[in-house]
């Protein structure tokens, strides 16, 4: 009887240390998996913040982008196009999982992302060159330009009919010295041969600023209608 009783205490006691066991295996395991949640949250929490930020620079970036009045037409879409890019590139370079579908994907994403980036700048970068470069052609802080000196020399390359050559050098005394009507009107004629559209019209534009008479002014617009028809 008593060699029964402390049979039974015996495996009563391991029974209970098996318990205590099996309750601390499961609180462990319960612990890894609640700081696994918290540590996931916080990575979640982090991203979201930089999304929102990387979303807010991407508004203000295509609204300053787009101050200009030529380029207003465009603002609805770059506000709308930089958040969702840059959400996407950060996406693209926080998101790579272990398999290879996975890094594929983002790769592709990666590579979207960034075009999209280069396409939704264009219209603006453009913009800016075709700003200074009317500024060039326009100094009105220079010295004028001489007909004996600057120009003659230019207009024998014309007469030669060495056009790009005679282009080459008045596109560099124009970004020298102050252009006048006919130096303007000469270099829109070059770059009309030359097929160089865009030199051409902000040269006619600048003349219909600068024209000295109104018949000047008739002169270039009418060279103008003529460019942008054709």
């Amino acid at each position: 009887m008593v060699a029964y009783e402390l049979r039974y205490h015996g495996c009563a006691g391991v029974a209970l240390l098996l318990t205590v066991q099996e309750l601390d295996s499961a609180n462990s395991s319960g612990r890894s998996k609640l700081l696994r949640t918290l540590r996931g949250l916080a990575n979640m929490h982090g991203k979201i913040i930089v999304l929102a930020v990387l979303g807010a620079v991407g508004l203000a970036l295509g609204l300053i982008a787009t101050q200009p009045p030529d380029l207003r037409q465009l603002r609805l879409t770059r506000m709308i196009l930089l958040p969702v890019l840059l959400c996407s590139l950060f996406s693209a370079c926080t998101n790579w999982g272990p398999g290879f579908g996975d890094k594929a994907l983002a790769i592709v994403l990666f590579g979207a992302s960034c075009v999209g980036l280069i396409l939704a700048v264009i219209p603006c970068a453009s913009w800016v060159y075709g700003a200074r470069t009317r500024k060039t052609l326009l100094r009105l802080d220079a010295i004028p330009i001489d007909e004996d000196i600057h120009m003659e020399p230019v207009r024998n390359l014309v007469h030669e009919e060495k056009f790009e050559s005679a282009c080459t050098r008045l596109e560099g005394l124009v970004k020298t010295y102050r252009a006048d009507f006919p130096a303007l009107l000469l270099l829109a004629q070059l770059s009309t041969q030359l097929k160089k559209q865009d030199q051409a019209q902000q040269c006619l534009l600048l003349m219909l600023r600068i024209a000295p008479t109104d018949e000047d002014q008739l002169t270039a617009l009418r060279l103008y209608h003529q460019l942008t028809a054709g």
